[in-house]
């Protein structure tokens, strides 16, 4: 589950850096070459749906987490629901809510 403010908390990255070494094979930046990469510290979210589109507890999205290369700014983004590290939202009450 992620933070209150949609922050990746410190088990889900052990779980991501984990997954990510089992499957990101060729780590060689796509735009320049280089393998210099950073994660985000933040869960990234897609809308699902443009077409119906609104915001808040209803909204659909698909989260992700986000890697930058460090040289030239390439950005490549992984399922966070495929990754396992992205089960629900906090809600009010949780431990992880504000």
């Amino acid at each position: 589950m992620p933070g209150p403010h949609g922050e990746i908390l410190p088990d889900e990255m052990q779980k991501i850096q984990q997954w990510i070494d089992a499957r990101w094979q060729n780590r060689k930046c796509p735009a320049c070459g280089l393998n210099d990469w950073a994660s985000s510290s933040y869960y990234f979210k897609d809308l699902v749906g443009a077409r119906d589109f609104h915001v808040g507890p209803a909204a659909k999205f698909m989260p992700y987490v986000a890697f930058f290369c460090q040289n030239c700014g390439y950005a490549m983004r992984f399922n966070a629901l495929l990754m396992g590290v992205y089960l629900n939202e906090p809600k009010a009450g949780d431990a992880h809510a504000g």
